[in-house]
């Protein structure tokens, strides 16, 4: 299976940098963070925004058990691979900084930047 996302392209136009992932809270959808993430990739070349529907959230449904945190970042590893793209920045709120900081910790390279907002500053176990 695989995550909805909705993405939006640089702004400025420039030489790709990577993809700028950002992540849901629990109740939330991808798209939540549309206004946001446009402002925060103005005036940033390069770097391409995703917008992701974390698994049975949005329009990511039909996912098989377990609904767990390491889950959520091995879809988003899946998605990442799948698109033959670099996730070089990641920002989630609540249950998705959870999820950012598990994604951090799945992937082989670290990412430029992760940011958690409003969510526990333990990281979770891998």
């Amino acid at each position: 299976m695989k995550l909805a996302l909705a993405t939006l392209p640089p702004e400025p136009p420039g030489p790709p940098r990577g993809v700028f992932l950002f992540l849901h809270g629990i109740l939330g959808s991808g798209t939540n963070w549309r206004g946001f993430a446009k402002r925060l990739l103005a005036g940033r070349p390069g770097l391409e925004a995703w917008l992701v529907d974390l698994r049975m959230h949005g329009r990511s449904q039909g996912f098989p058990p377990p609904h767990t945190v390491e889950a959520c970042a091995r879809d988003l590893v899946a998605l990442a691979a799948s698109e033959g793209k670099t996730v070089t920045h990641v920002l989630g709120h609540s249950f998705g900084g959870k999820v950012a900081m598990a994604f951090a910790l799945a992937r082989p390279e670290p990412l430029e930047r992760v940011f958690v907002i409003d969510s526990h500053h333990g990281i979770p176990k891998m």
